[in-house]
């Protein structure tokens, strides 16, 4: 069944970030769900999880320079993350569960630690909380890669529809092991509507910046002061031997669960890092029981 669902303007200060809103099928506004995205997609490549749990009140964000969002100001995960904990503030959300997915599971990690009475638990879904190694070697990167020489910003930025993406999508890993669903959606959404031809809700170029502008040092100071229960499900792991362009492989931390106060992870190496777009029906799971083996 369809739930259904509404679109709210939250003014974070310079921006506007929009969130969309299901109300839970019954009158229950405990432990709202909040969910947050990867960097790239958008708030609606949530709803076939939050469609299966439909007991929940859920608000899904769009992260700046995503979605519905506002577009400018610095492009720092930091921003990002504070974000989050006004949209936590604004909206008055009590004892929340934030269920962020690679980005999403980072900007969910560090609203915790700056908004600790607003949050009850956190499932981090692959996220992009890296060895320090890795913070290393991205800082490494970004002083010799220009956003514009990475591929990633040559992605085409110009389509005639949602339907085109999906025909030219539905074909080609990563995008063919998900769900059929979870791609159209992806699709449906992922483009600013009223331009012509339609542009991606998220630059390229943005996206990139993102990538690139990864903070190791904000993350470890959050983890340090996160309490609350974290699940972090995390997919096949990276390699020396992978391309670090190649998305498909998890970037968590092995180590991570274990630096959280109350923390516990769960392997799935037969899954990719797109595990909300291959199994949502299992991120579901892990909402409903989070102490679910």
């Amino acid at each position: 069944m369809v739930r259904s669902v509404e679109w709210l303007s939250v003014d974070v200060g310079d921006i506007e970030i929009g969130v969309w809103y299901w109300p839970a099928e019954i009158e229950n506004e405990n432990e709202p769900l909040v969910f947050l995205h990867a960097t790239g997609f958008h708030a609606r490549c949530w709803d076939a999880v939050i469609e299966a749990v439909p007991e929940k009140p859920a608000y899904a964000l769009d992260l700046r320079f995503h979605g519905s969002s506002g577009k400018k100001g610095d492009v720092e995960w930091p921003i990002l993350a504070a974000d989050v904990a006004s949209v936590l503030t604004e909206l008055d959300l009590k004892h929340a569960f934030i269920v962020g997915h690679s980005i999403g599971g980072y900007l969910a990690t560090v609203a915790a630690a700056a908004q600790p009475s607003r949050v009850s638990r956190l499932l981090l879904i692959d996220p992009v909380i890296m060895a320090p190694e890795r913070y290393a070697l991205a800082e490494k990167m970004r002083q010799f890669l220009k956003p514009e020489d990475n591929p990633i910003s040559k992605r085409r930025n110009e389509w005639r529809d949602g339907n085109e993406m999906y025909e030219r999508f539905k074909g080609r890993e990563p995008f063919s092991l998900w769900q059929d669903r979870v791609l159209r959606d992806f699709c449906e959404f992922a483009l600013t509507p009223g331009t012509v031809p339609l542009r991606l809700a998220c630059n390229p170029l943005h996206e990139v910046q993102i990538y690139q502008n990864q903070n190791g040092a904000v993350i470890k100071e959050a983890i340090q002061q996160v309490k609350v229960p974290v699940v972090i499900l995390r997919a096949k792991e990276h390699t020396d031997a992978d391309s670090p362009f190649d998305m498909r492989k998890s970037p968590t931390w092995p180590e991570a669960a274990g630096r959280f106060f109350d923390g516990r992870e769960v392997y799935f190496p037969e899954l990719t890092h797109f595990i909300p777009m291959q199994r949502p029906d299992l991120v579901a799971e892990y909402i409903r029981e989070p102490q679910k083996q």
